[in-house]
């Protein structure tokens, strides 16, 4: 999403080391900058966020999954039997990696 304001004034924000971690692992989790993370938590909006490892895994499986279709798309005509049950599989996971994504938390 293109940044359409132009923000030019800063506040100076002191944490301690174990508060920048918890922050940078919430803006991280919910793939927003630190800055998104906290103007969204001043306007009082929930943040929801993405476990690690669900995000890890939805990524490997998006991954997987690619290059099954690569592999079907590769296959002969005769083996289209074959390149439908990859098919069938490629889906499977496509439902997995959306599971992943709505299994949040909120902050």
């Amino acid at each position: 999403m293109p940044r359409q304001l132009h923000r030019t004034e800063t506040y100076l924000l002191r944490l301690t080391p174990q508060e920048k971690e918890t922050w940078t692992s919430m803006a991280i989790s919910a793939r927003l900058t630190i800055a998104e993370l906290i103007r969204k938590r001043m306007a009082g909006c929930h943040i929801k966020t993405i476990t690690p490892i669900n995000f890890q895994v939805h990524l490997l499986l998006g991954e997987i999954a690619q290059n099954l279709l690569h592999i079907s798309q590769n296959l002969d005509q005769i083996d289209y039997k074959n390149a439908s049950q990859i098919d069938t599989i490629v889906k499977t996971i496509d439902k997995i990696r959306l599971q992943l994504l709505s299994t949040q938390s909120t902050d």
